[in-house]
């Protein structure tokens, strides 16, 4: 994964030095919970421990969050003044709430609200519906967060979470 992000930031400084292109995202990295499912579980297996183990996926989300926290850092450092970071997220849409509060949000809104203190902005791209989890996404910093929705409601979203984060909407992640 970090040899990914090395080569993105290597391309993007050389656009911006040589064609003057804006460089959009400074950096690409993985909240932990997802690290999980995307390179050591796959989701049929994380799932599982989801329900069987919840606490030994929270325990090995909180292992992962310096080395996530340091991919994100490594990626966007070479690019000043460190402007944006893309997540996409996959396994929140899986959740229930309960879950979600449990497993996935202590590390995710750790990883926000420290990046924000850094000075970034942050782009998440909602992959699936979102919609059981607003009321954790009105608990992340305002206007530190550009949430690419997938298929919320627009209307919905915009009342429910508009005053929170920016929100890009109207298009679908899926193929």
């Amino acid at each position: 994964f970090m040899h990914f992000i090395q080569k993105a930031a290597s391309s993007a400084e050389r656009y911006k030095r040589e064609l003057g292109l804006p460089v959009l995202p400074s950096g690409i990295g993985v909240m932990p919970a997802d690290l999980i499912m995307d390179y050591y579980r796959g989701l049929k297996n994380t799932l599982a421990d989801v329900r069987r183990r919840p606490q030994k996926v929270a325990e090995a989300a909180e292992a992962l969050f310096p080395m996530a926290l340091g991919d994100i850092t490594k990626g966007a450092s070479s690019l000043p003044p460190f402007p944006y970071c893309l997540f996409p997220m996959h396994i929140p849409t899986y959740l229930n709430p309960k879950q979600f509060e449990k497993i996935y949000y202590p590390t995710f809104s750790r990883m926000i609200k420290t990046l924000h203190g850094m000075g970034a902005n942050i782009g998440m791209v909602m992959e699936g519906n979102w919609e059981h989890l607003y009321d954790f996404i009105n608990e992340l910093p305002n206007n530190a967060v550009l949430g690419f929705l997938d298929n919320e409601d627009i209307f919905k979203a915009k009342e429910e979470i508009g005053e929170t984060i920016a929100i890009a909407a109207g298009h679908s992640g899926s193929m």
